[in-house]
């Protein structure tokens, strides 16, 4: 057994960055070198040109909404794609390969709405969320909707 571990131990070994972005490789006190690569790769996911879906809404059931999302630095290589990605029912975009549609949610209750723009190789999204309140019902008189006190029958 070695001074400092196991053969083959993480504890005797050194990767450190030199000033000109080489890797250099030590193991114990022995200097092995320099590894071949002259940069570092990093595990960030690399992504497309921003895109934005807009200011969260909330409509009232049945109206029609006007969406417009903003791709800054477009190009005709781009492609938009808007989908549901919750909410309690079916939606329908009248465009949904474009940055401007309209969409109408029948459903009451709280969507999930996002938008993709990728082109060849990098993709990018943005969600909206949409809250959809019931429609009033304005044929039904006001008055209907008090409370009268119900008179007590004992005697």
């Amino acid at each position: 057994m070695r001074r400092g571990g196991v053969n083959g131990s993480v504890s005797d070994r050194s990767l450190k960055v030199t000033p000109n972005g080489r890797v250099f490789y030590a193991r114990g006190t022995r200097k092995i070198g320099l590894i071949g690569a002259s940069a570092l790769s990093t595990n960030i996911p690399v992504t497309g040109e921003i895109i934005d879906a807009g200011a969260n809404r909330t409509v009232v059931n049945g109206e029609i909404l006007n969406l417009s999302a903003i791709a800054p630095a477009a190009s005709d290589v781009d492609n938009y794609s808007w989908t549901r990605i919750d909410g309690p029912g079916a939606v329908a975009f009248s465009a949904p390969n474009s940055l401007a549609t309209t969409v109408q949610l029948a459903t009451p209750g709280d969507y999930t709405l996002e938008i993709v723009r990728s082109n060849a190789a990098l993709v990018s999204r943005d969600r909206l969320y949409v809250t959809v309140t019931p429609r009033a019902d304005s044929t039904r008189p006001v008055w209907l909707e008090r409370r009268w006190p119900v008179p007590d029958a004992t005697p």
